[in-house]
């Protein structure tokens, strides 16, 4: 089908400070591996299809598109219309389904600030913190399923690169002080 395992894999982290703020974060990505999006044959199936490629579908006005018709192909074939996809046994048909899973994410990044020692010094604190933090909020793909860092695994090597349709990577927000004594 295609290659599960990435071209590559990278990760950048930096840490910015001016004054008594500070800045961390992480960008991660990959670049060069297909997933085959096993969610989108429910989605976009003329039987219980919900996406809205549905209405791009193949007919015989629109015979310009890559969505397959609600009608099999040898129906097609006996009735003298020509389609280049097919919805039916045709070898290359999932194909489709496979796309290309390169992305690069914001995993983490954190402001903090440092609260000037002078305002807290007499009660035996010695740092005080402040800091908002954020995991996986922004994601730049081109895949069309919920993530494209499929956690499909499961132990089974024939499910590497497949994606289930699992639930996506949570977004997360953080508040919190740091307080050493």
């Amino acid at each position: 089908m295609g290659n599960a395992i990435p071209d590559f894999i990278f990760g950048w982290t930096n840490r910015v400070s001016y004054g008594n703020f500070e800045l961390t974060f992480l960008i991660q990505g990959s670049k060069g591996n297909d997933i085959f999006n096993q969610g989108r044959i429910r989605l976009e199936s003329p039987y219980e299809g919900t996406s809205t490629r549905m209405l791009d579908r193949w007919t015989e006005t629109n015979q310009d598109t890559d969505v397959p018709a609600f009608i099999d192909a040898v129906t097609r074939q006996n009735a003298g219309l020509v389609s280049k996809v097919s919805l039916g046994s045709d070898a290359g048909r999932l194909e489709r389904y496979v796309e290309d899973g390169s992305y690069v994410r914001l995993k983490n990044i954190t402001l903090a600030y440092s609260i000037p020692s002078s305002l807290y010094k007499k009660t035996g604190l010695t740092k005080l913190r402040v800091y908002v933090s954020g995991t996986n909020l922004i994601t730049l793909t081109n895949y069309t399923g919920y993530d494209p860092e499929v956690s499909a695994y499961n132990g089974n090597d024939a499910q590497i690169g497949v994606d289930l349709s699992n639930y996506p990577t949570a977004k997360t927000y953080s508040f919190g002080i740091d307080v050493t004594f």
